[in-house]
């Protein structure tokens, strides 16, 4: 047993021993083929890539992984966001399956400096920088045929002029553009990768926005020095309106129903009404400018401008038809005082049924008649109590309908 054991142990030994000395020739073998590939007497990175034809443009092909949108900023119009770049492109400078390269399946550079790199730059970039904690977040990958595979982790704030029209029931395109700087189209093209040219992360969340689609397009740049390759994507943010419900819609329409109560107050307690009144007034012009602080001074009208503006017209408009009721009251008190109050009241026939139709019809006809005889400071009273809240309501049907129908467009 114990000789046994013994030659057990020693396969072990010589299996890792042949196993450690594998990985030692491959990383052997990798380091070798690598000093080869870019020694700077034989690999010139000043020149861009070779593909299957030297007389040909060196094709590009893009992807992009979204890791995050950190930011869509409304004051700035602009966007921040972290991503994943990745390039391929084929650079037969760079094969090497030629060279004993049996069980590499590619080639790992941690540097930017051995190689050529396309150059691309991000066309409405305001600032961005690349992620170098512990190390620089990048790769470069060399396959056999020649192929090459760059990618870096991100962090970009791109421009992104915004239409607040409708805000906040709008819908907004920020773009991410990508273009050659110096290689025109006759000598690099930039393509997107044929399969998720744009990937983005599945625990995407936004705080203001919601994501509806990407989409990918070219926008190559025609200028007086040539025609340049350009990429690029757009997407499309639909803002959530259930913060603006709350914080602005249904606390302003509470402050219309508040304005609209004072008509039920006495117009002889001017007082009560005035504060009722004014009190709305001042807590929807704060309303607004608080809003108005947290967007850029625009030159045209937004919807919540025209809401808020609205609700400051019925508020004012309350205000305006309290005083003016009780203006009438005093003057009507006043004249009063100077001439005796006199009361008719008509005697009933005797001796006459009447009928349930009758009573119906004596009913209405003493509404509209006890209407007629009251004073013209009542009459603006049940007047407004009725026309307010109908025009109030008439304006909520034609702004909800109208600004829904173009948000959807």
């Amino acid at each position: 047993m114990i000789v046994i054991g013994k030659q057990v142990l020693l396969l072990i030994a010589t299996l890792v021993a042949s196993s450690s000395a594998g990985a030692d020739s491959r990383r052997v073998r990798e380091q070798g083929i690598l000093t080869s590939l870019v020694d700077p007497t034989v690999y010139d990175i000043r020149v861009r890539a070779f593909g299957n034809n030297d007389t040909e443009a060196t094709i590009i092909n893009v992807n992009l992984y979204m890791r995050s949108i950190q930011a869509i900023d409304d004051v700035k119009m602009l966007y921040k966001i972290q991503l994943t770049f990745r390039m391929q492109w084929l650079d037969t400078r760079l094969a090497y399956s030629n060279m004993k390269a049996a069980g590499i399946p590619y080639l790992t550079l941690a540097t930017e400096t051995d190689v050529w790199i396309p150059d691309l730059f991000f066309s409405n970039e305001l600032e961005g920088h690349a992620h170098n904690l512990l190390k620089p977040n990048m790769y470069i990958r060399i396959f056999p045929n020649g192929e090459v595979l760059y990618s870096k982790r991100l962090t970009l704030s791109l421009s992104c002029p915004m239409n607040l029209k409708l805000f906040p029931m709008d819908t907004q395109t920020c773009s991410l553009r990508m273009a050659s700087y110096g290689f025109t189209t006759h000598d690099m093209i930039f393509k997107w990768k044929r399969d998720d040219p744009v990937q983005v992360t599945s625990d995407l969340h936004l705080q203001k926005f919601s994501l509806q689609q990407f989409t990918t397009d070219y926008c190559d740049s025609h200028t007086s020095t040539g025609v340049y390759s350009c990429l690029r994507v757009d997407f499309r943010f639909r803002r959530l309106f259930s913060h603006y419900l709350t914080q602005v819609y249904i606390p302003s329409t509470m402050m219309v129903i508040i304005a609209w109560l004072s008509f039920w107050i006495d117009s002889k307690k001017l007082t009560a009404r005035m504060i009722v009144s004014l009190i709305t007034l001042l807590v929807l012009a704060l309303l607004a400018t608080a809003l108005n602080a947290t967007l850029p001074p625009v030159s045209y009208t937004t919807a919540i401008d025209v809401w808020t503006g609205m609700c400051v017209t019925f508020v004012f408009l309350a205000l305006v038809i309290c005083v003016f009721a009780s203006y009438v009251s005093s003057s009507e008190n006043t004249a009063s005082q100077n001439t005796a109050e006199q009361n008719s009241i008509a005697d009933e026939p005797v001796g006459v049924p009447e009928t349930k139709s009758t009573l119906k019809t004596n009913k209405y006809k003493n509404v509209f008649q006890r209407f007629l005889e009251l004073k013209l400071s009542k009459k603006i009273d049940v007047i407004a109590r009725i026309a307010y809240p109908l025009f109030f309501f008439l304006f909520n049907i034609i702004y909800w309908s109208s600004n829904s129908s173009m948000s959807d467009e």
